[in-house]
């Protein structure tokens, strides 16, 4: 039996078909097809199209507050399509390019946790966004706060016990 590998184009094998030509094996046609990973998501909610959204957001990005022409904004997705994120309005927002590279690839209560101006930005900029993105950005970035105060307050006590006492103190 002859095959044909498509990827390298060799032949192998002496012929039994009679036809002399090679027959395409379904594992070698499947190396051509896209790979099965990269189907379309469905689209839940109606999809806005860019300048619709920066229409929507009056052109201003929602972490800086900032006005910018269309050319220099951005759509920026609250929750990530790899994270189950979706193409509708509640879910994108208007960004400019360098709040976007900024944020990159983080999570958005993260991002709005480490700067907060944009924090203040965001709650007052997006007001397009579903309650629920806004209501779990609150609840995390809260959640983050919590956590770092915690810390800070550990490591005042642990550093507090290691200073020596003041020299007023010594006996």
């Amino acid at each position: 039996m002859r095959v044909l590998s498509m990827a390298r184009g060799v032949s192998r094998g002496n012929s039994s078909a009679g036809s002399g030509r090679g027959s395409r094996s379904t594992a070698s046609s499947r190396n051509l097809r896209a790979a099965p990973n990269t189907r379309r998501r469905g689209l839940r909610g109606p999809v806005m199209q860019r300048d619709d959204i920066f229409a929507r957001d009056g052109y201003r990005c929602v972490f800086c507050g900032q006005v910018f022409p269309a050319e220099e904004l951005t759509v920026d997705h609250l929750q990530a399509r790899s994270r189950g994120g979706d193409r509708s309005g509640g879910n994108l927002v208007t960004a400019c390019g360098g709040c976007n590279a900024r944020k990159g690839r983080q999570p958005l209560a993260r991002f709005l946790a480490a700067e907060p101006e944009t924090y203040t930005n965001f709650r007052r900029h997006a007001v397009h966004a579903w309650k629920r993105h806004v209501q779990a950005v609150e609840e995390e970035v809260r959640r983050m706060a919590q956590s770092v105060e915690r810390g800070a307050q550990r490591k005042g006590v642990r550093a507090g016990e290691r200073q020596p006492p003041p020299p007023g103190n010594r006996p």
